[in-house]
């Protein structure tokens, strides 16, 4: 790992306890990329230099063949590994992302929390430690592995990985008072998500049972029994609110 990568087109997951750093880790060689050259995207709220917010995936489709980096806080709320199978449209895009010349930066609390297509797929399990001076975060050491396997609860192993340590300042810009520490992350809006939304409207007011709705979907609108199953929980779920 180097606080310099050029275009290596990799994924690498900034894992850790509350308050570790990881996302200010993540935030800090985003903007060294961004010095590099790199258009710089995020599902957080950057401020302070040019960074595209995105909530939806589609956006990814959409993103120029520059060199990109993907900055995704909190990883595990749209690819969390006890909904795998219903997370198919990010994690396929995700897939793709070296073939779209991006760079991808995510945060969770542990490794194990995400869909092991994206496990399997991760070249460097980072574990951020912040050091603070008057409690102010000034230094952010890094210790990497390829080991996917390995949490930060073994901390033991992890300070006798190789390291690296990031200023929170880097060339006069303070990366820590660029983003809100306390921001409430969403789950990204994904193309299958906005496809079942549609139904909502559809069905209003339908007065069958789930199983009906699920097998008209499924019969007449031609899903398939997962699909229909998962459009009639979330139809029935919104027409209860």
């Amino acid at each position: 790992m180097q606080a310099n990568k050029l275009k290596n087109k990799m994924i690498s997951v900034f894992s850790g306890n509350l308050g570790a750093g990881k996302t200010l880790a993540m935030s800090i060689m985003t903007y060294i990329n961004y010095l590099q050259g790199a258009l710089i995207y995020a599902n957080y709220m950057i401020t302070g230099y040019p960074v595209e917010t995105i909530t939806n995936t589609y956006t990814l489709k959409t993103m120029t063949k520059a060199w990109k980096v993907f900055a995704l806080d909190e990883w595990w709320l749209t690819l969390e590994a006890r909904t795998s199978g219903k997370n198919i449209d990010l994690s396929r895009k995700i897939l793709q992302f070296r073939k779209r010349s991006i760079d991808c930066y995510a945060t969770a609390q542990t490794i194990a929390s995400l869909d092991t297509r994206m496990r399997m797929v991760t070249d460097l399990n980072i574990f951020p430690e912040t050091i603070f001076v008057d409690d102010k975060p000034v230094l952010v050491t890094c210790y990497y592995t390829q080991n996917k396997h390995l949490d930060f609860n073994n901390w033991g192993l992890i300070k006798k990985l190789p390291s690296i340590t990031l200023p929170v300042i880097v060339e006069g810009f303070n990366v820590a008072d660029n983003y809100d520490t306390d921001e409430i992350v969403e789950p990204m809006e994904t193309e299958e998500t906005d496809n079942i939304k549609q139904f909502v409207e559809t069905f209003k007011g339908f007065d069958g049972s789930k199983t009906d709705l699920k097998s008209l979907l499924n019969i007449e609108h031609g899903f398939n029994p997962g699909k229909a199953g998962a459009i009639a929980d979330y139809v029935f779920f919104k027409n209860q609110l």
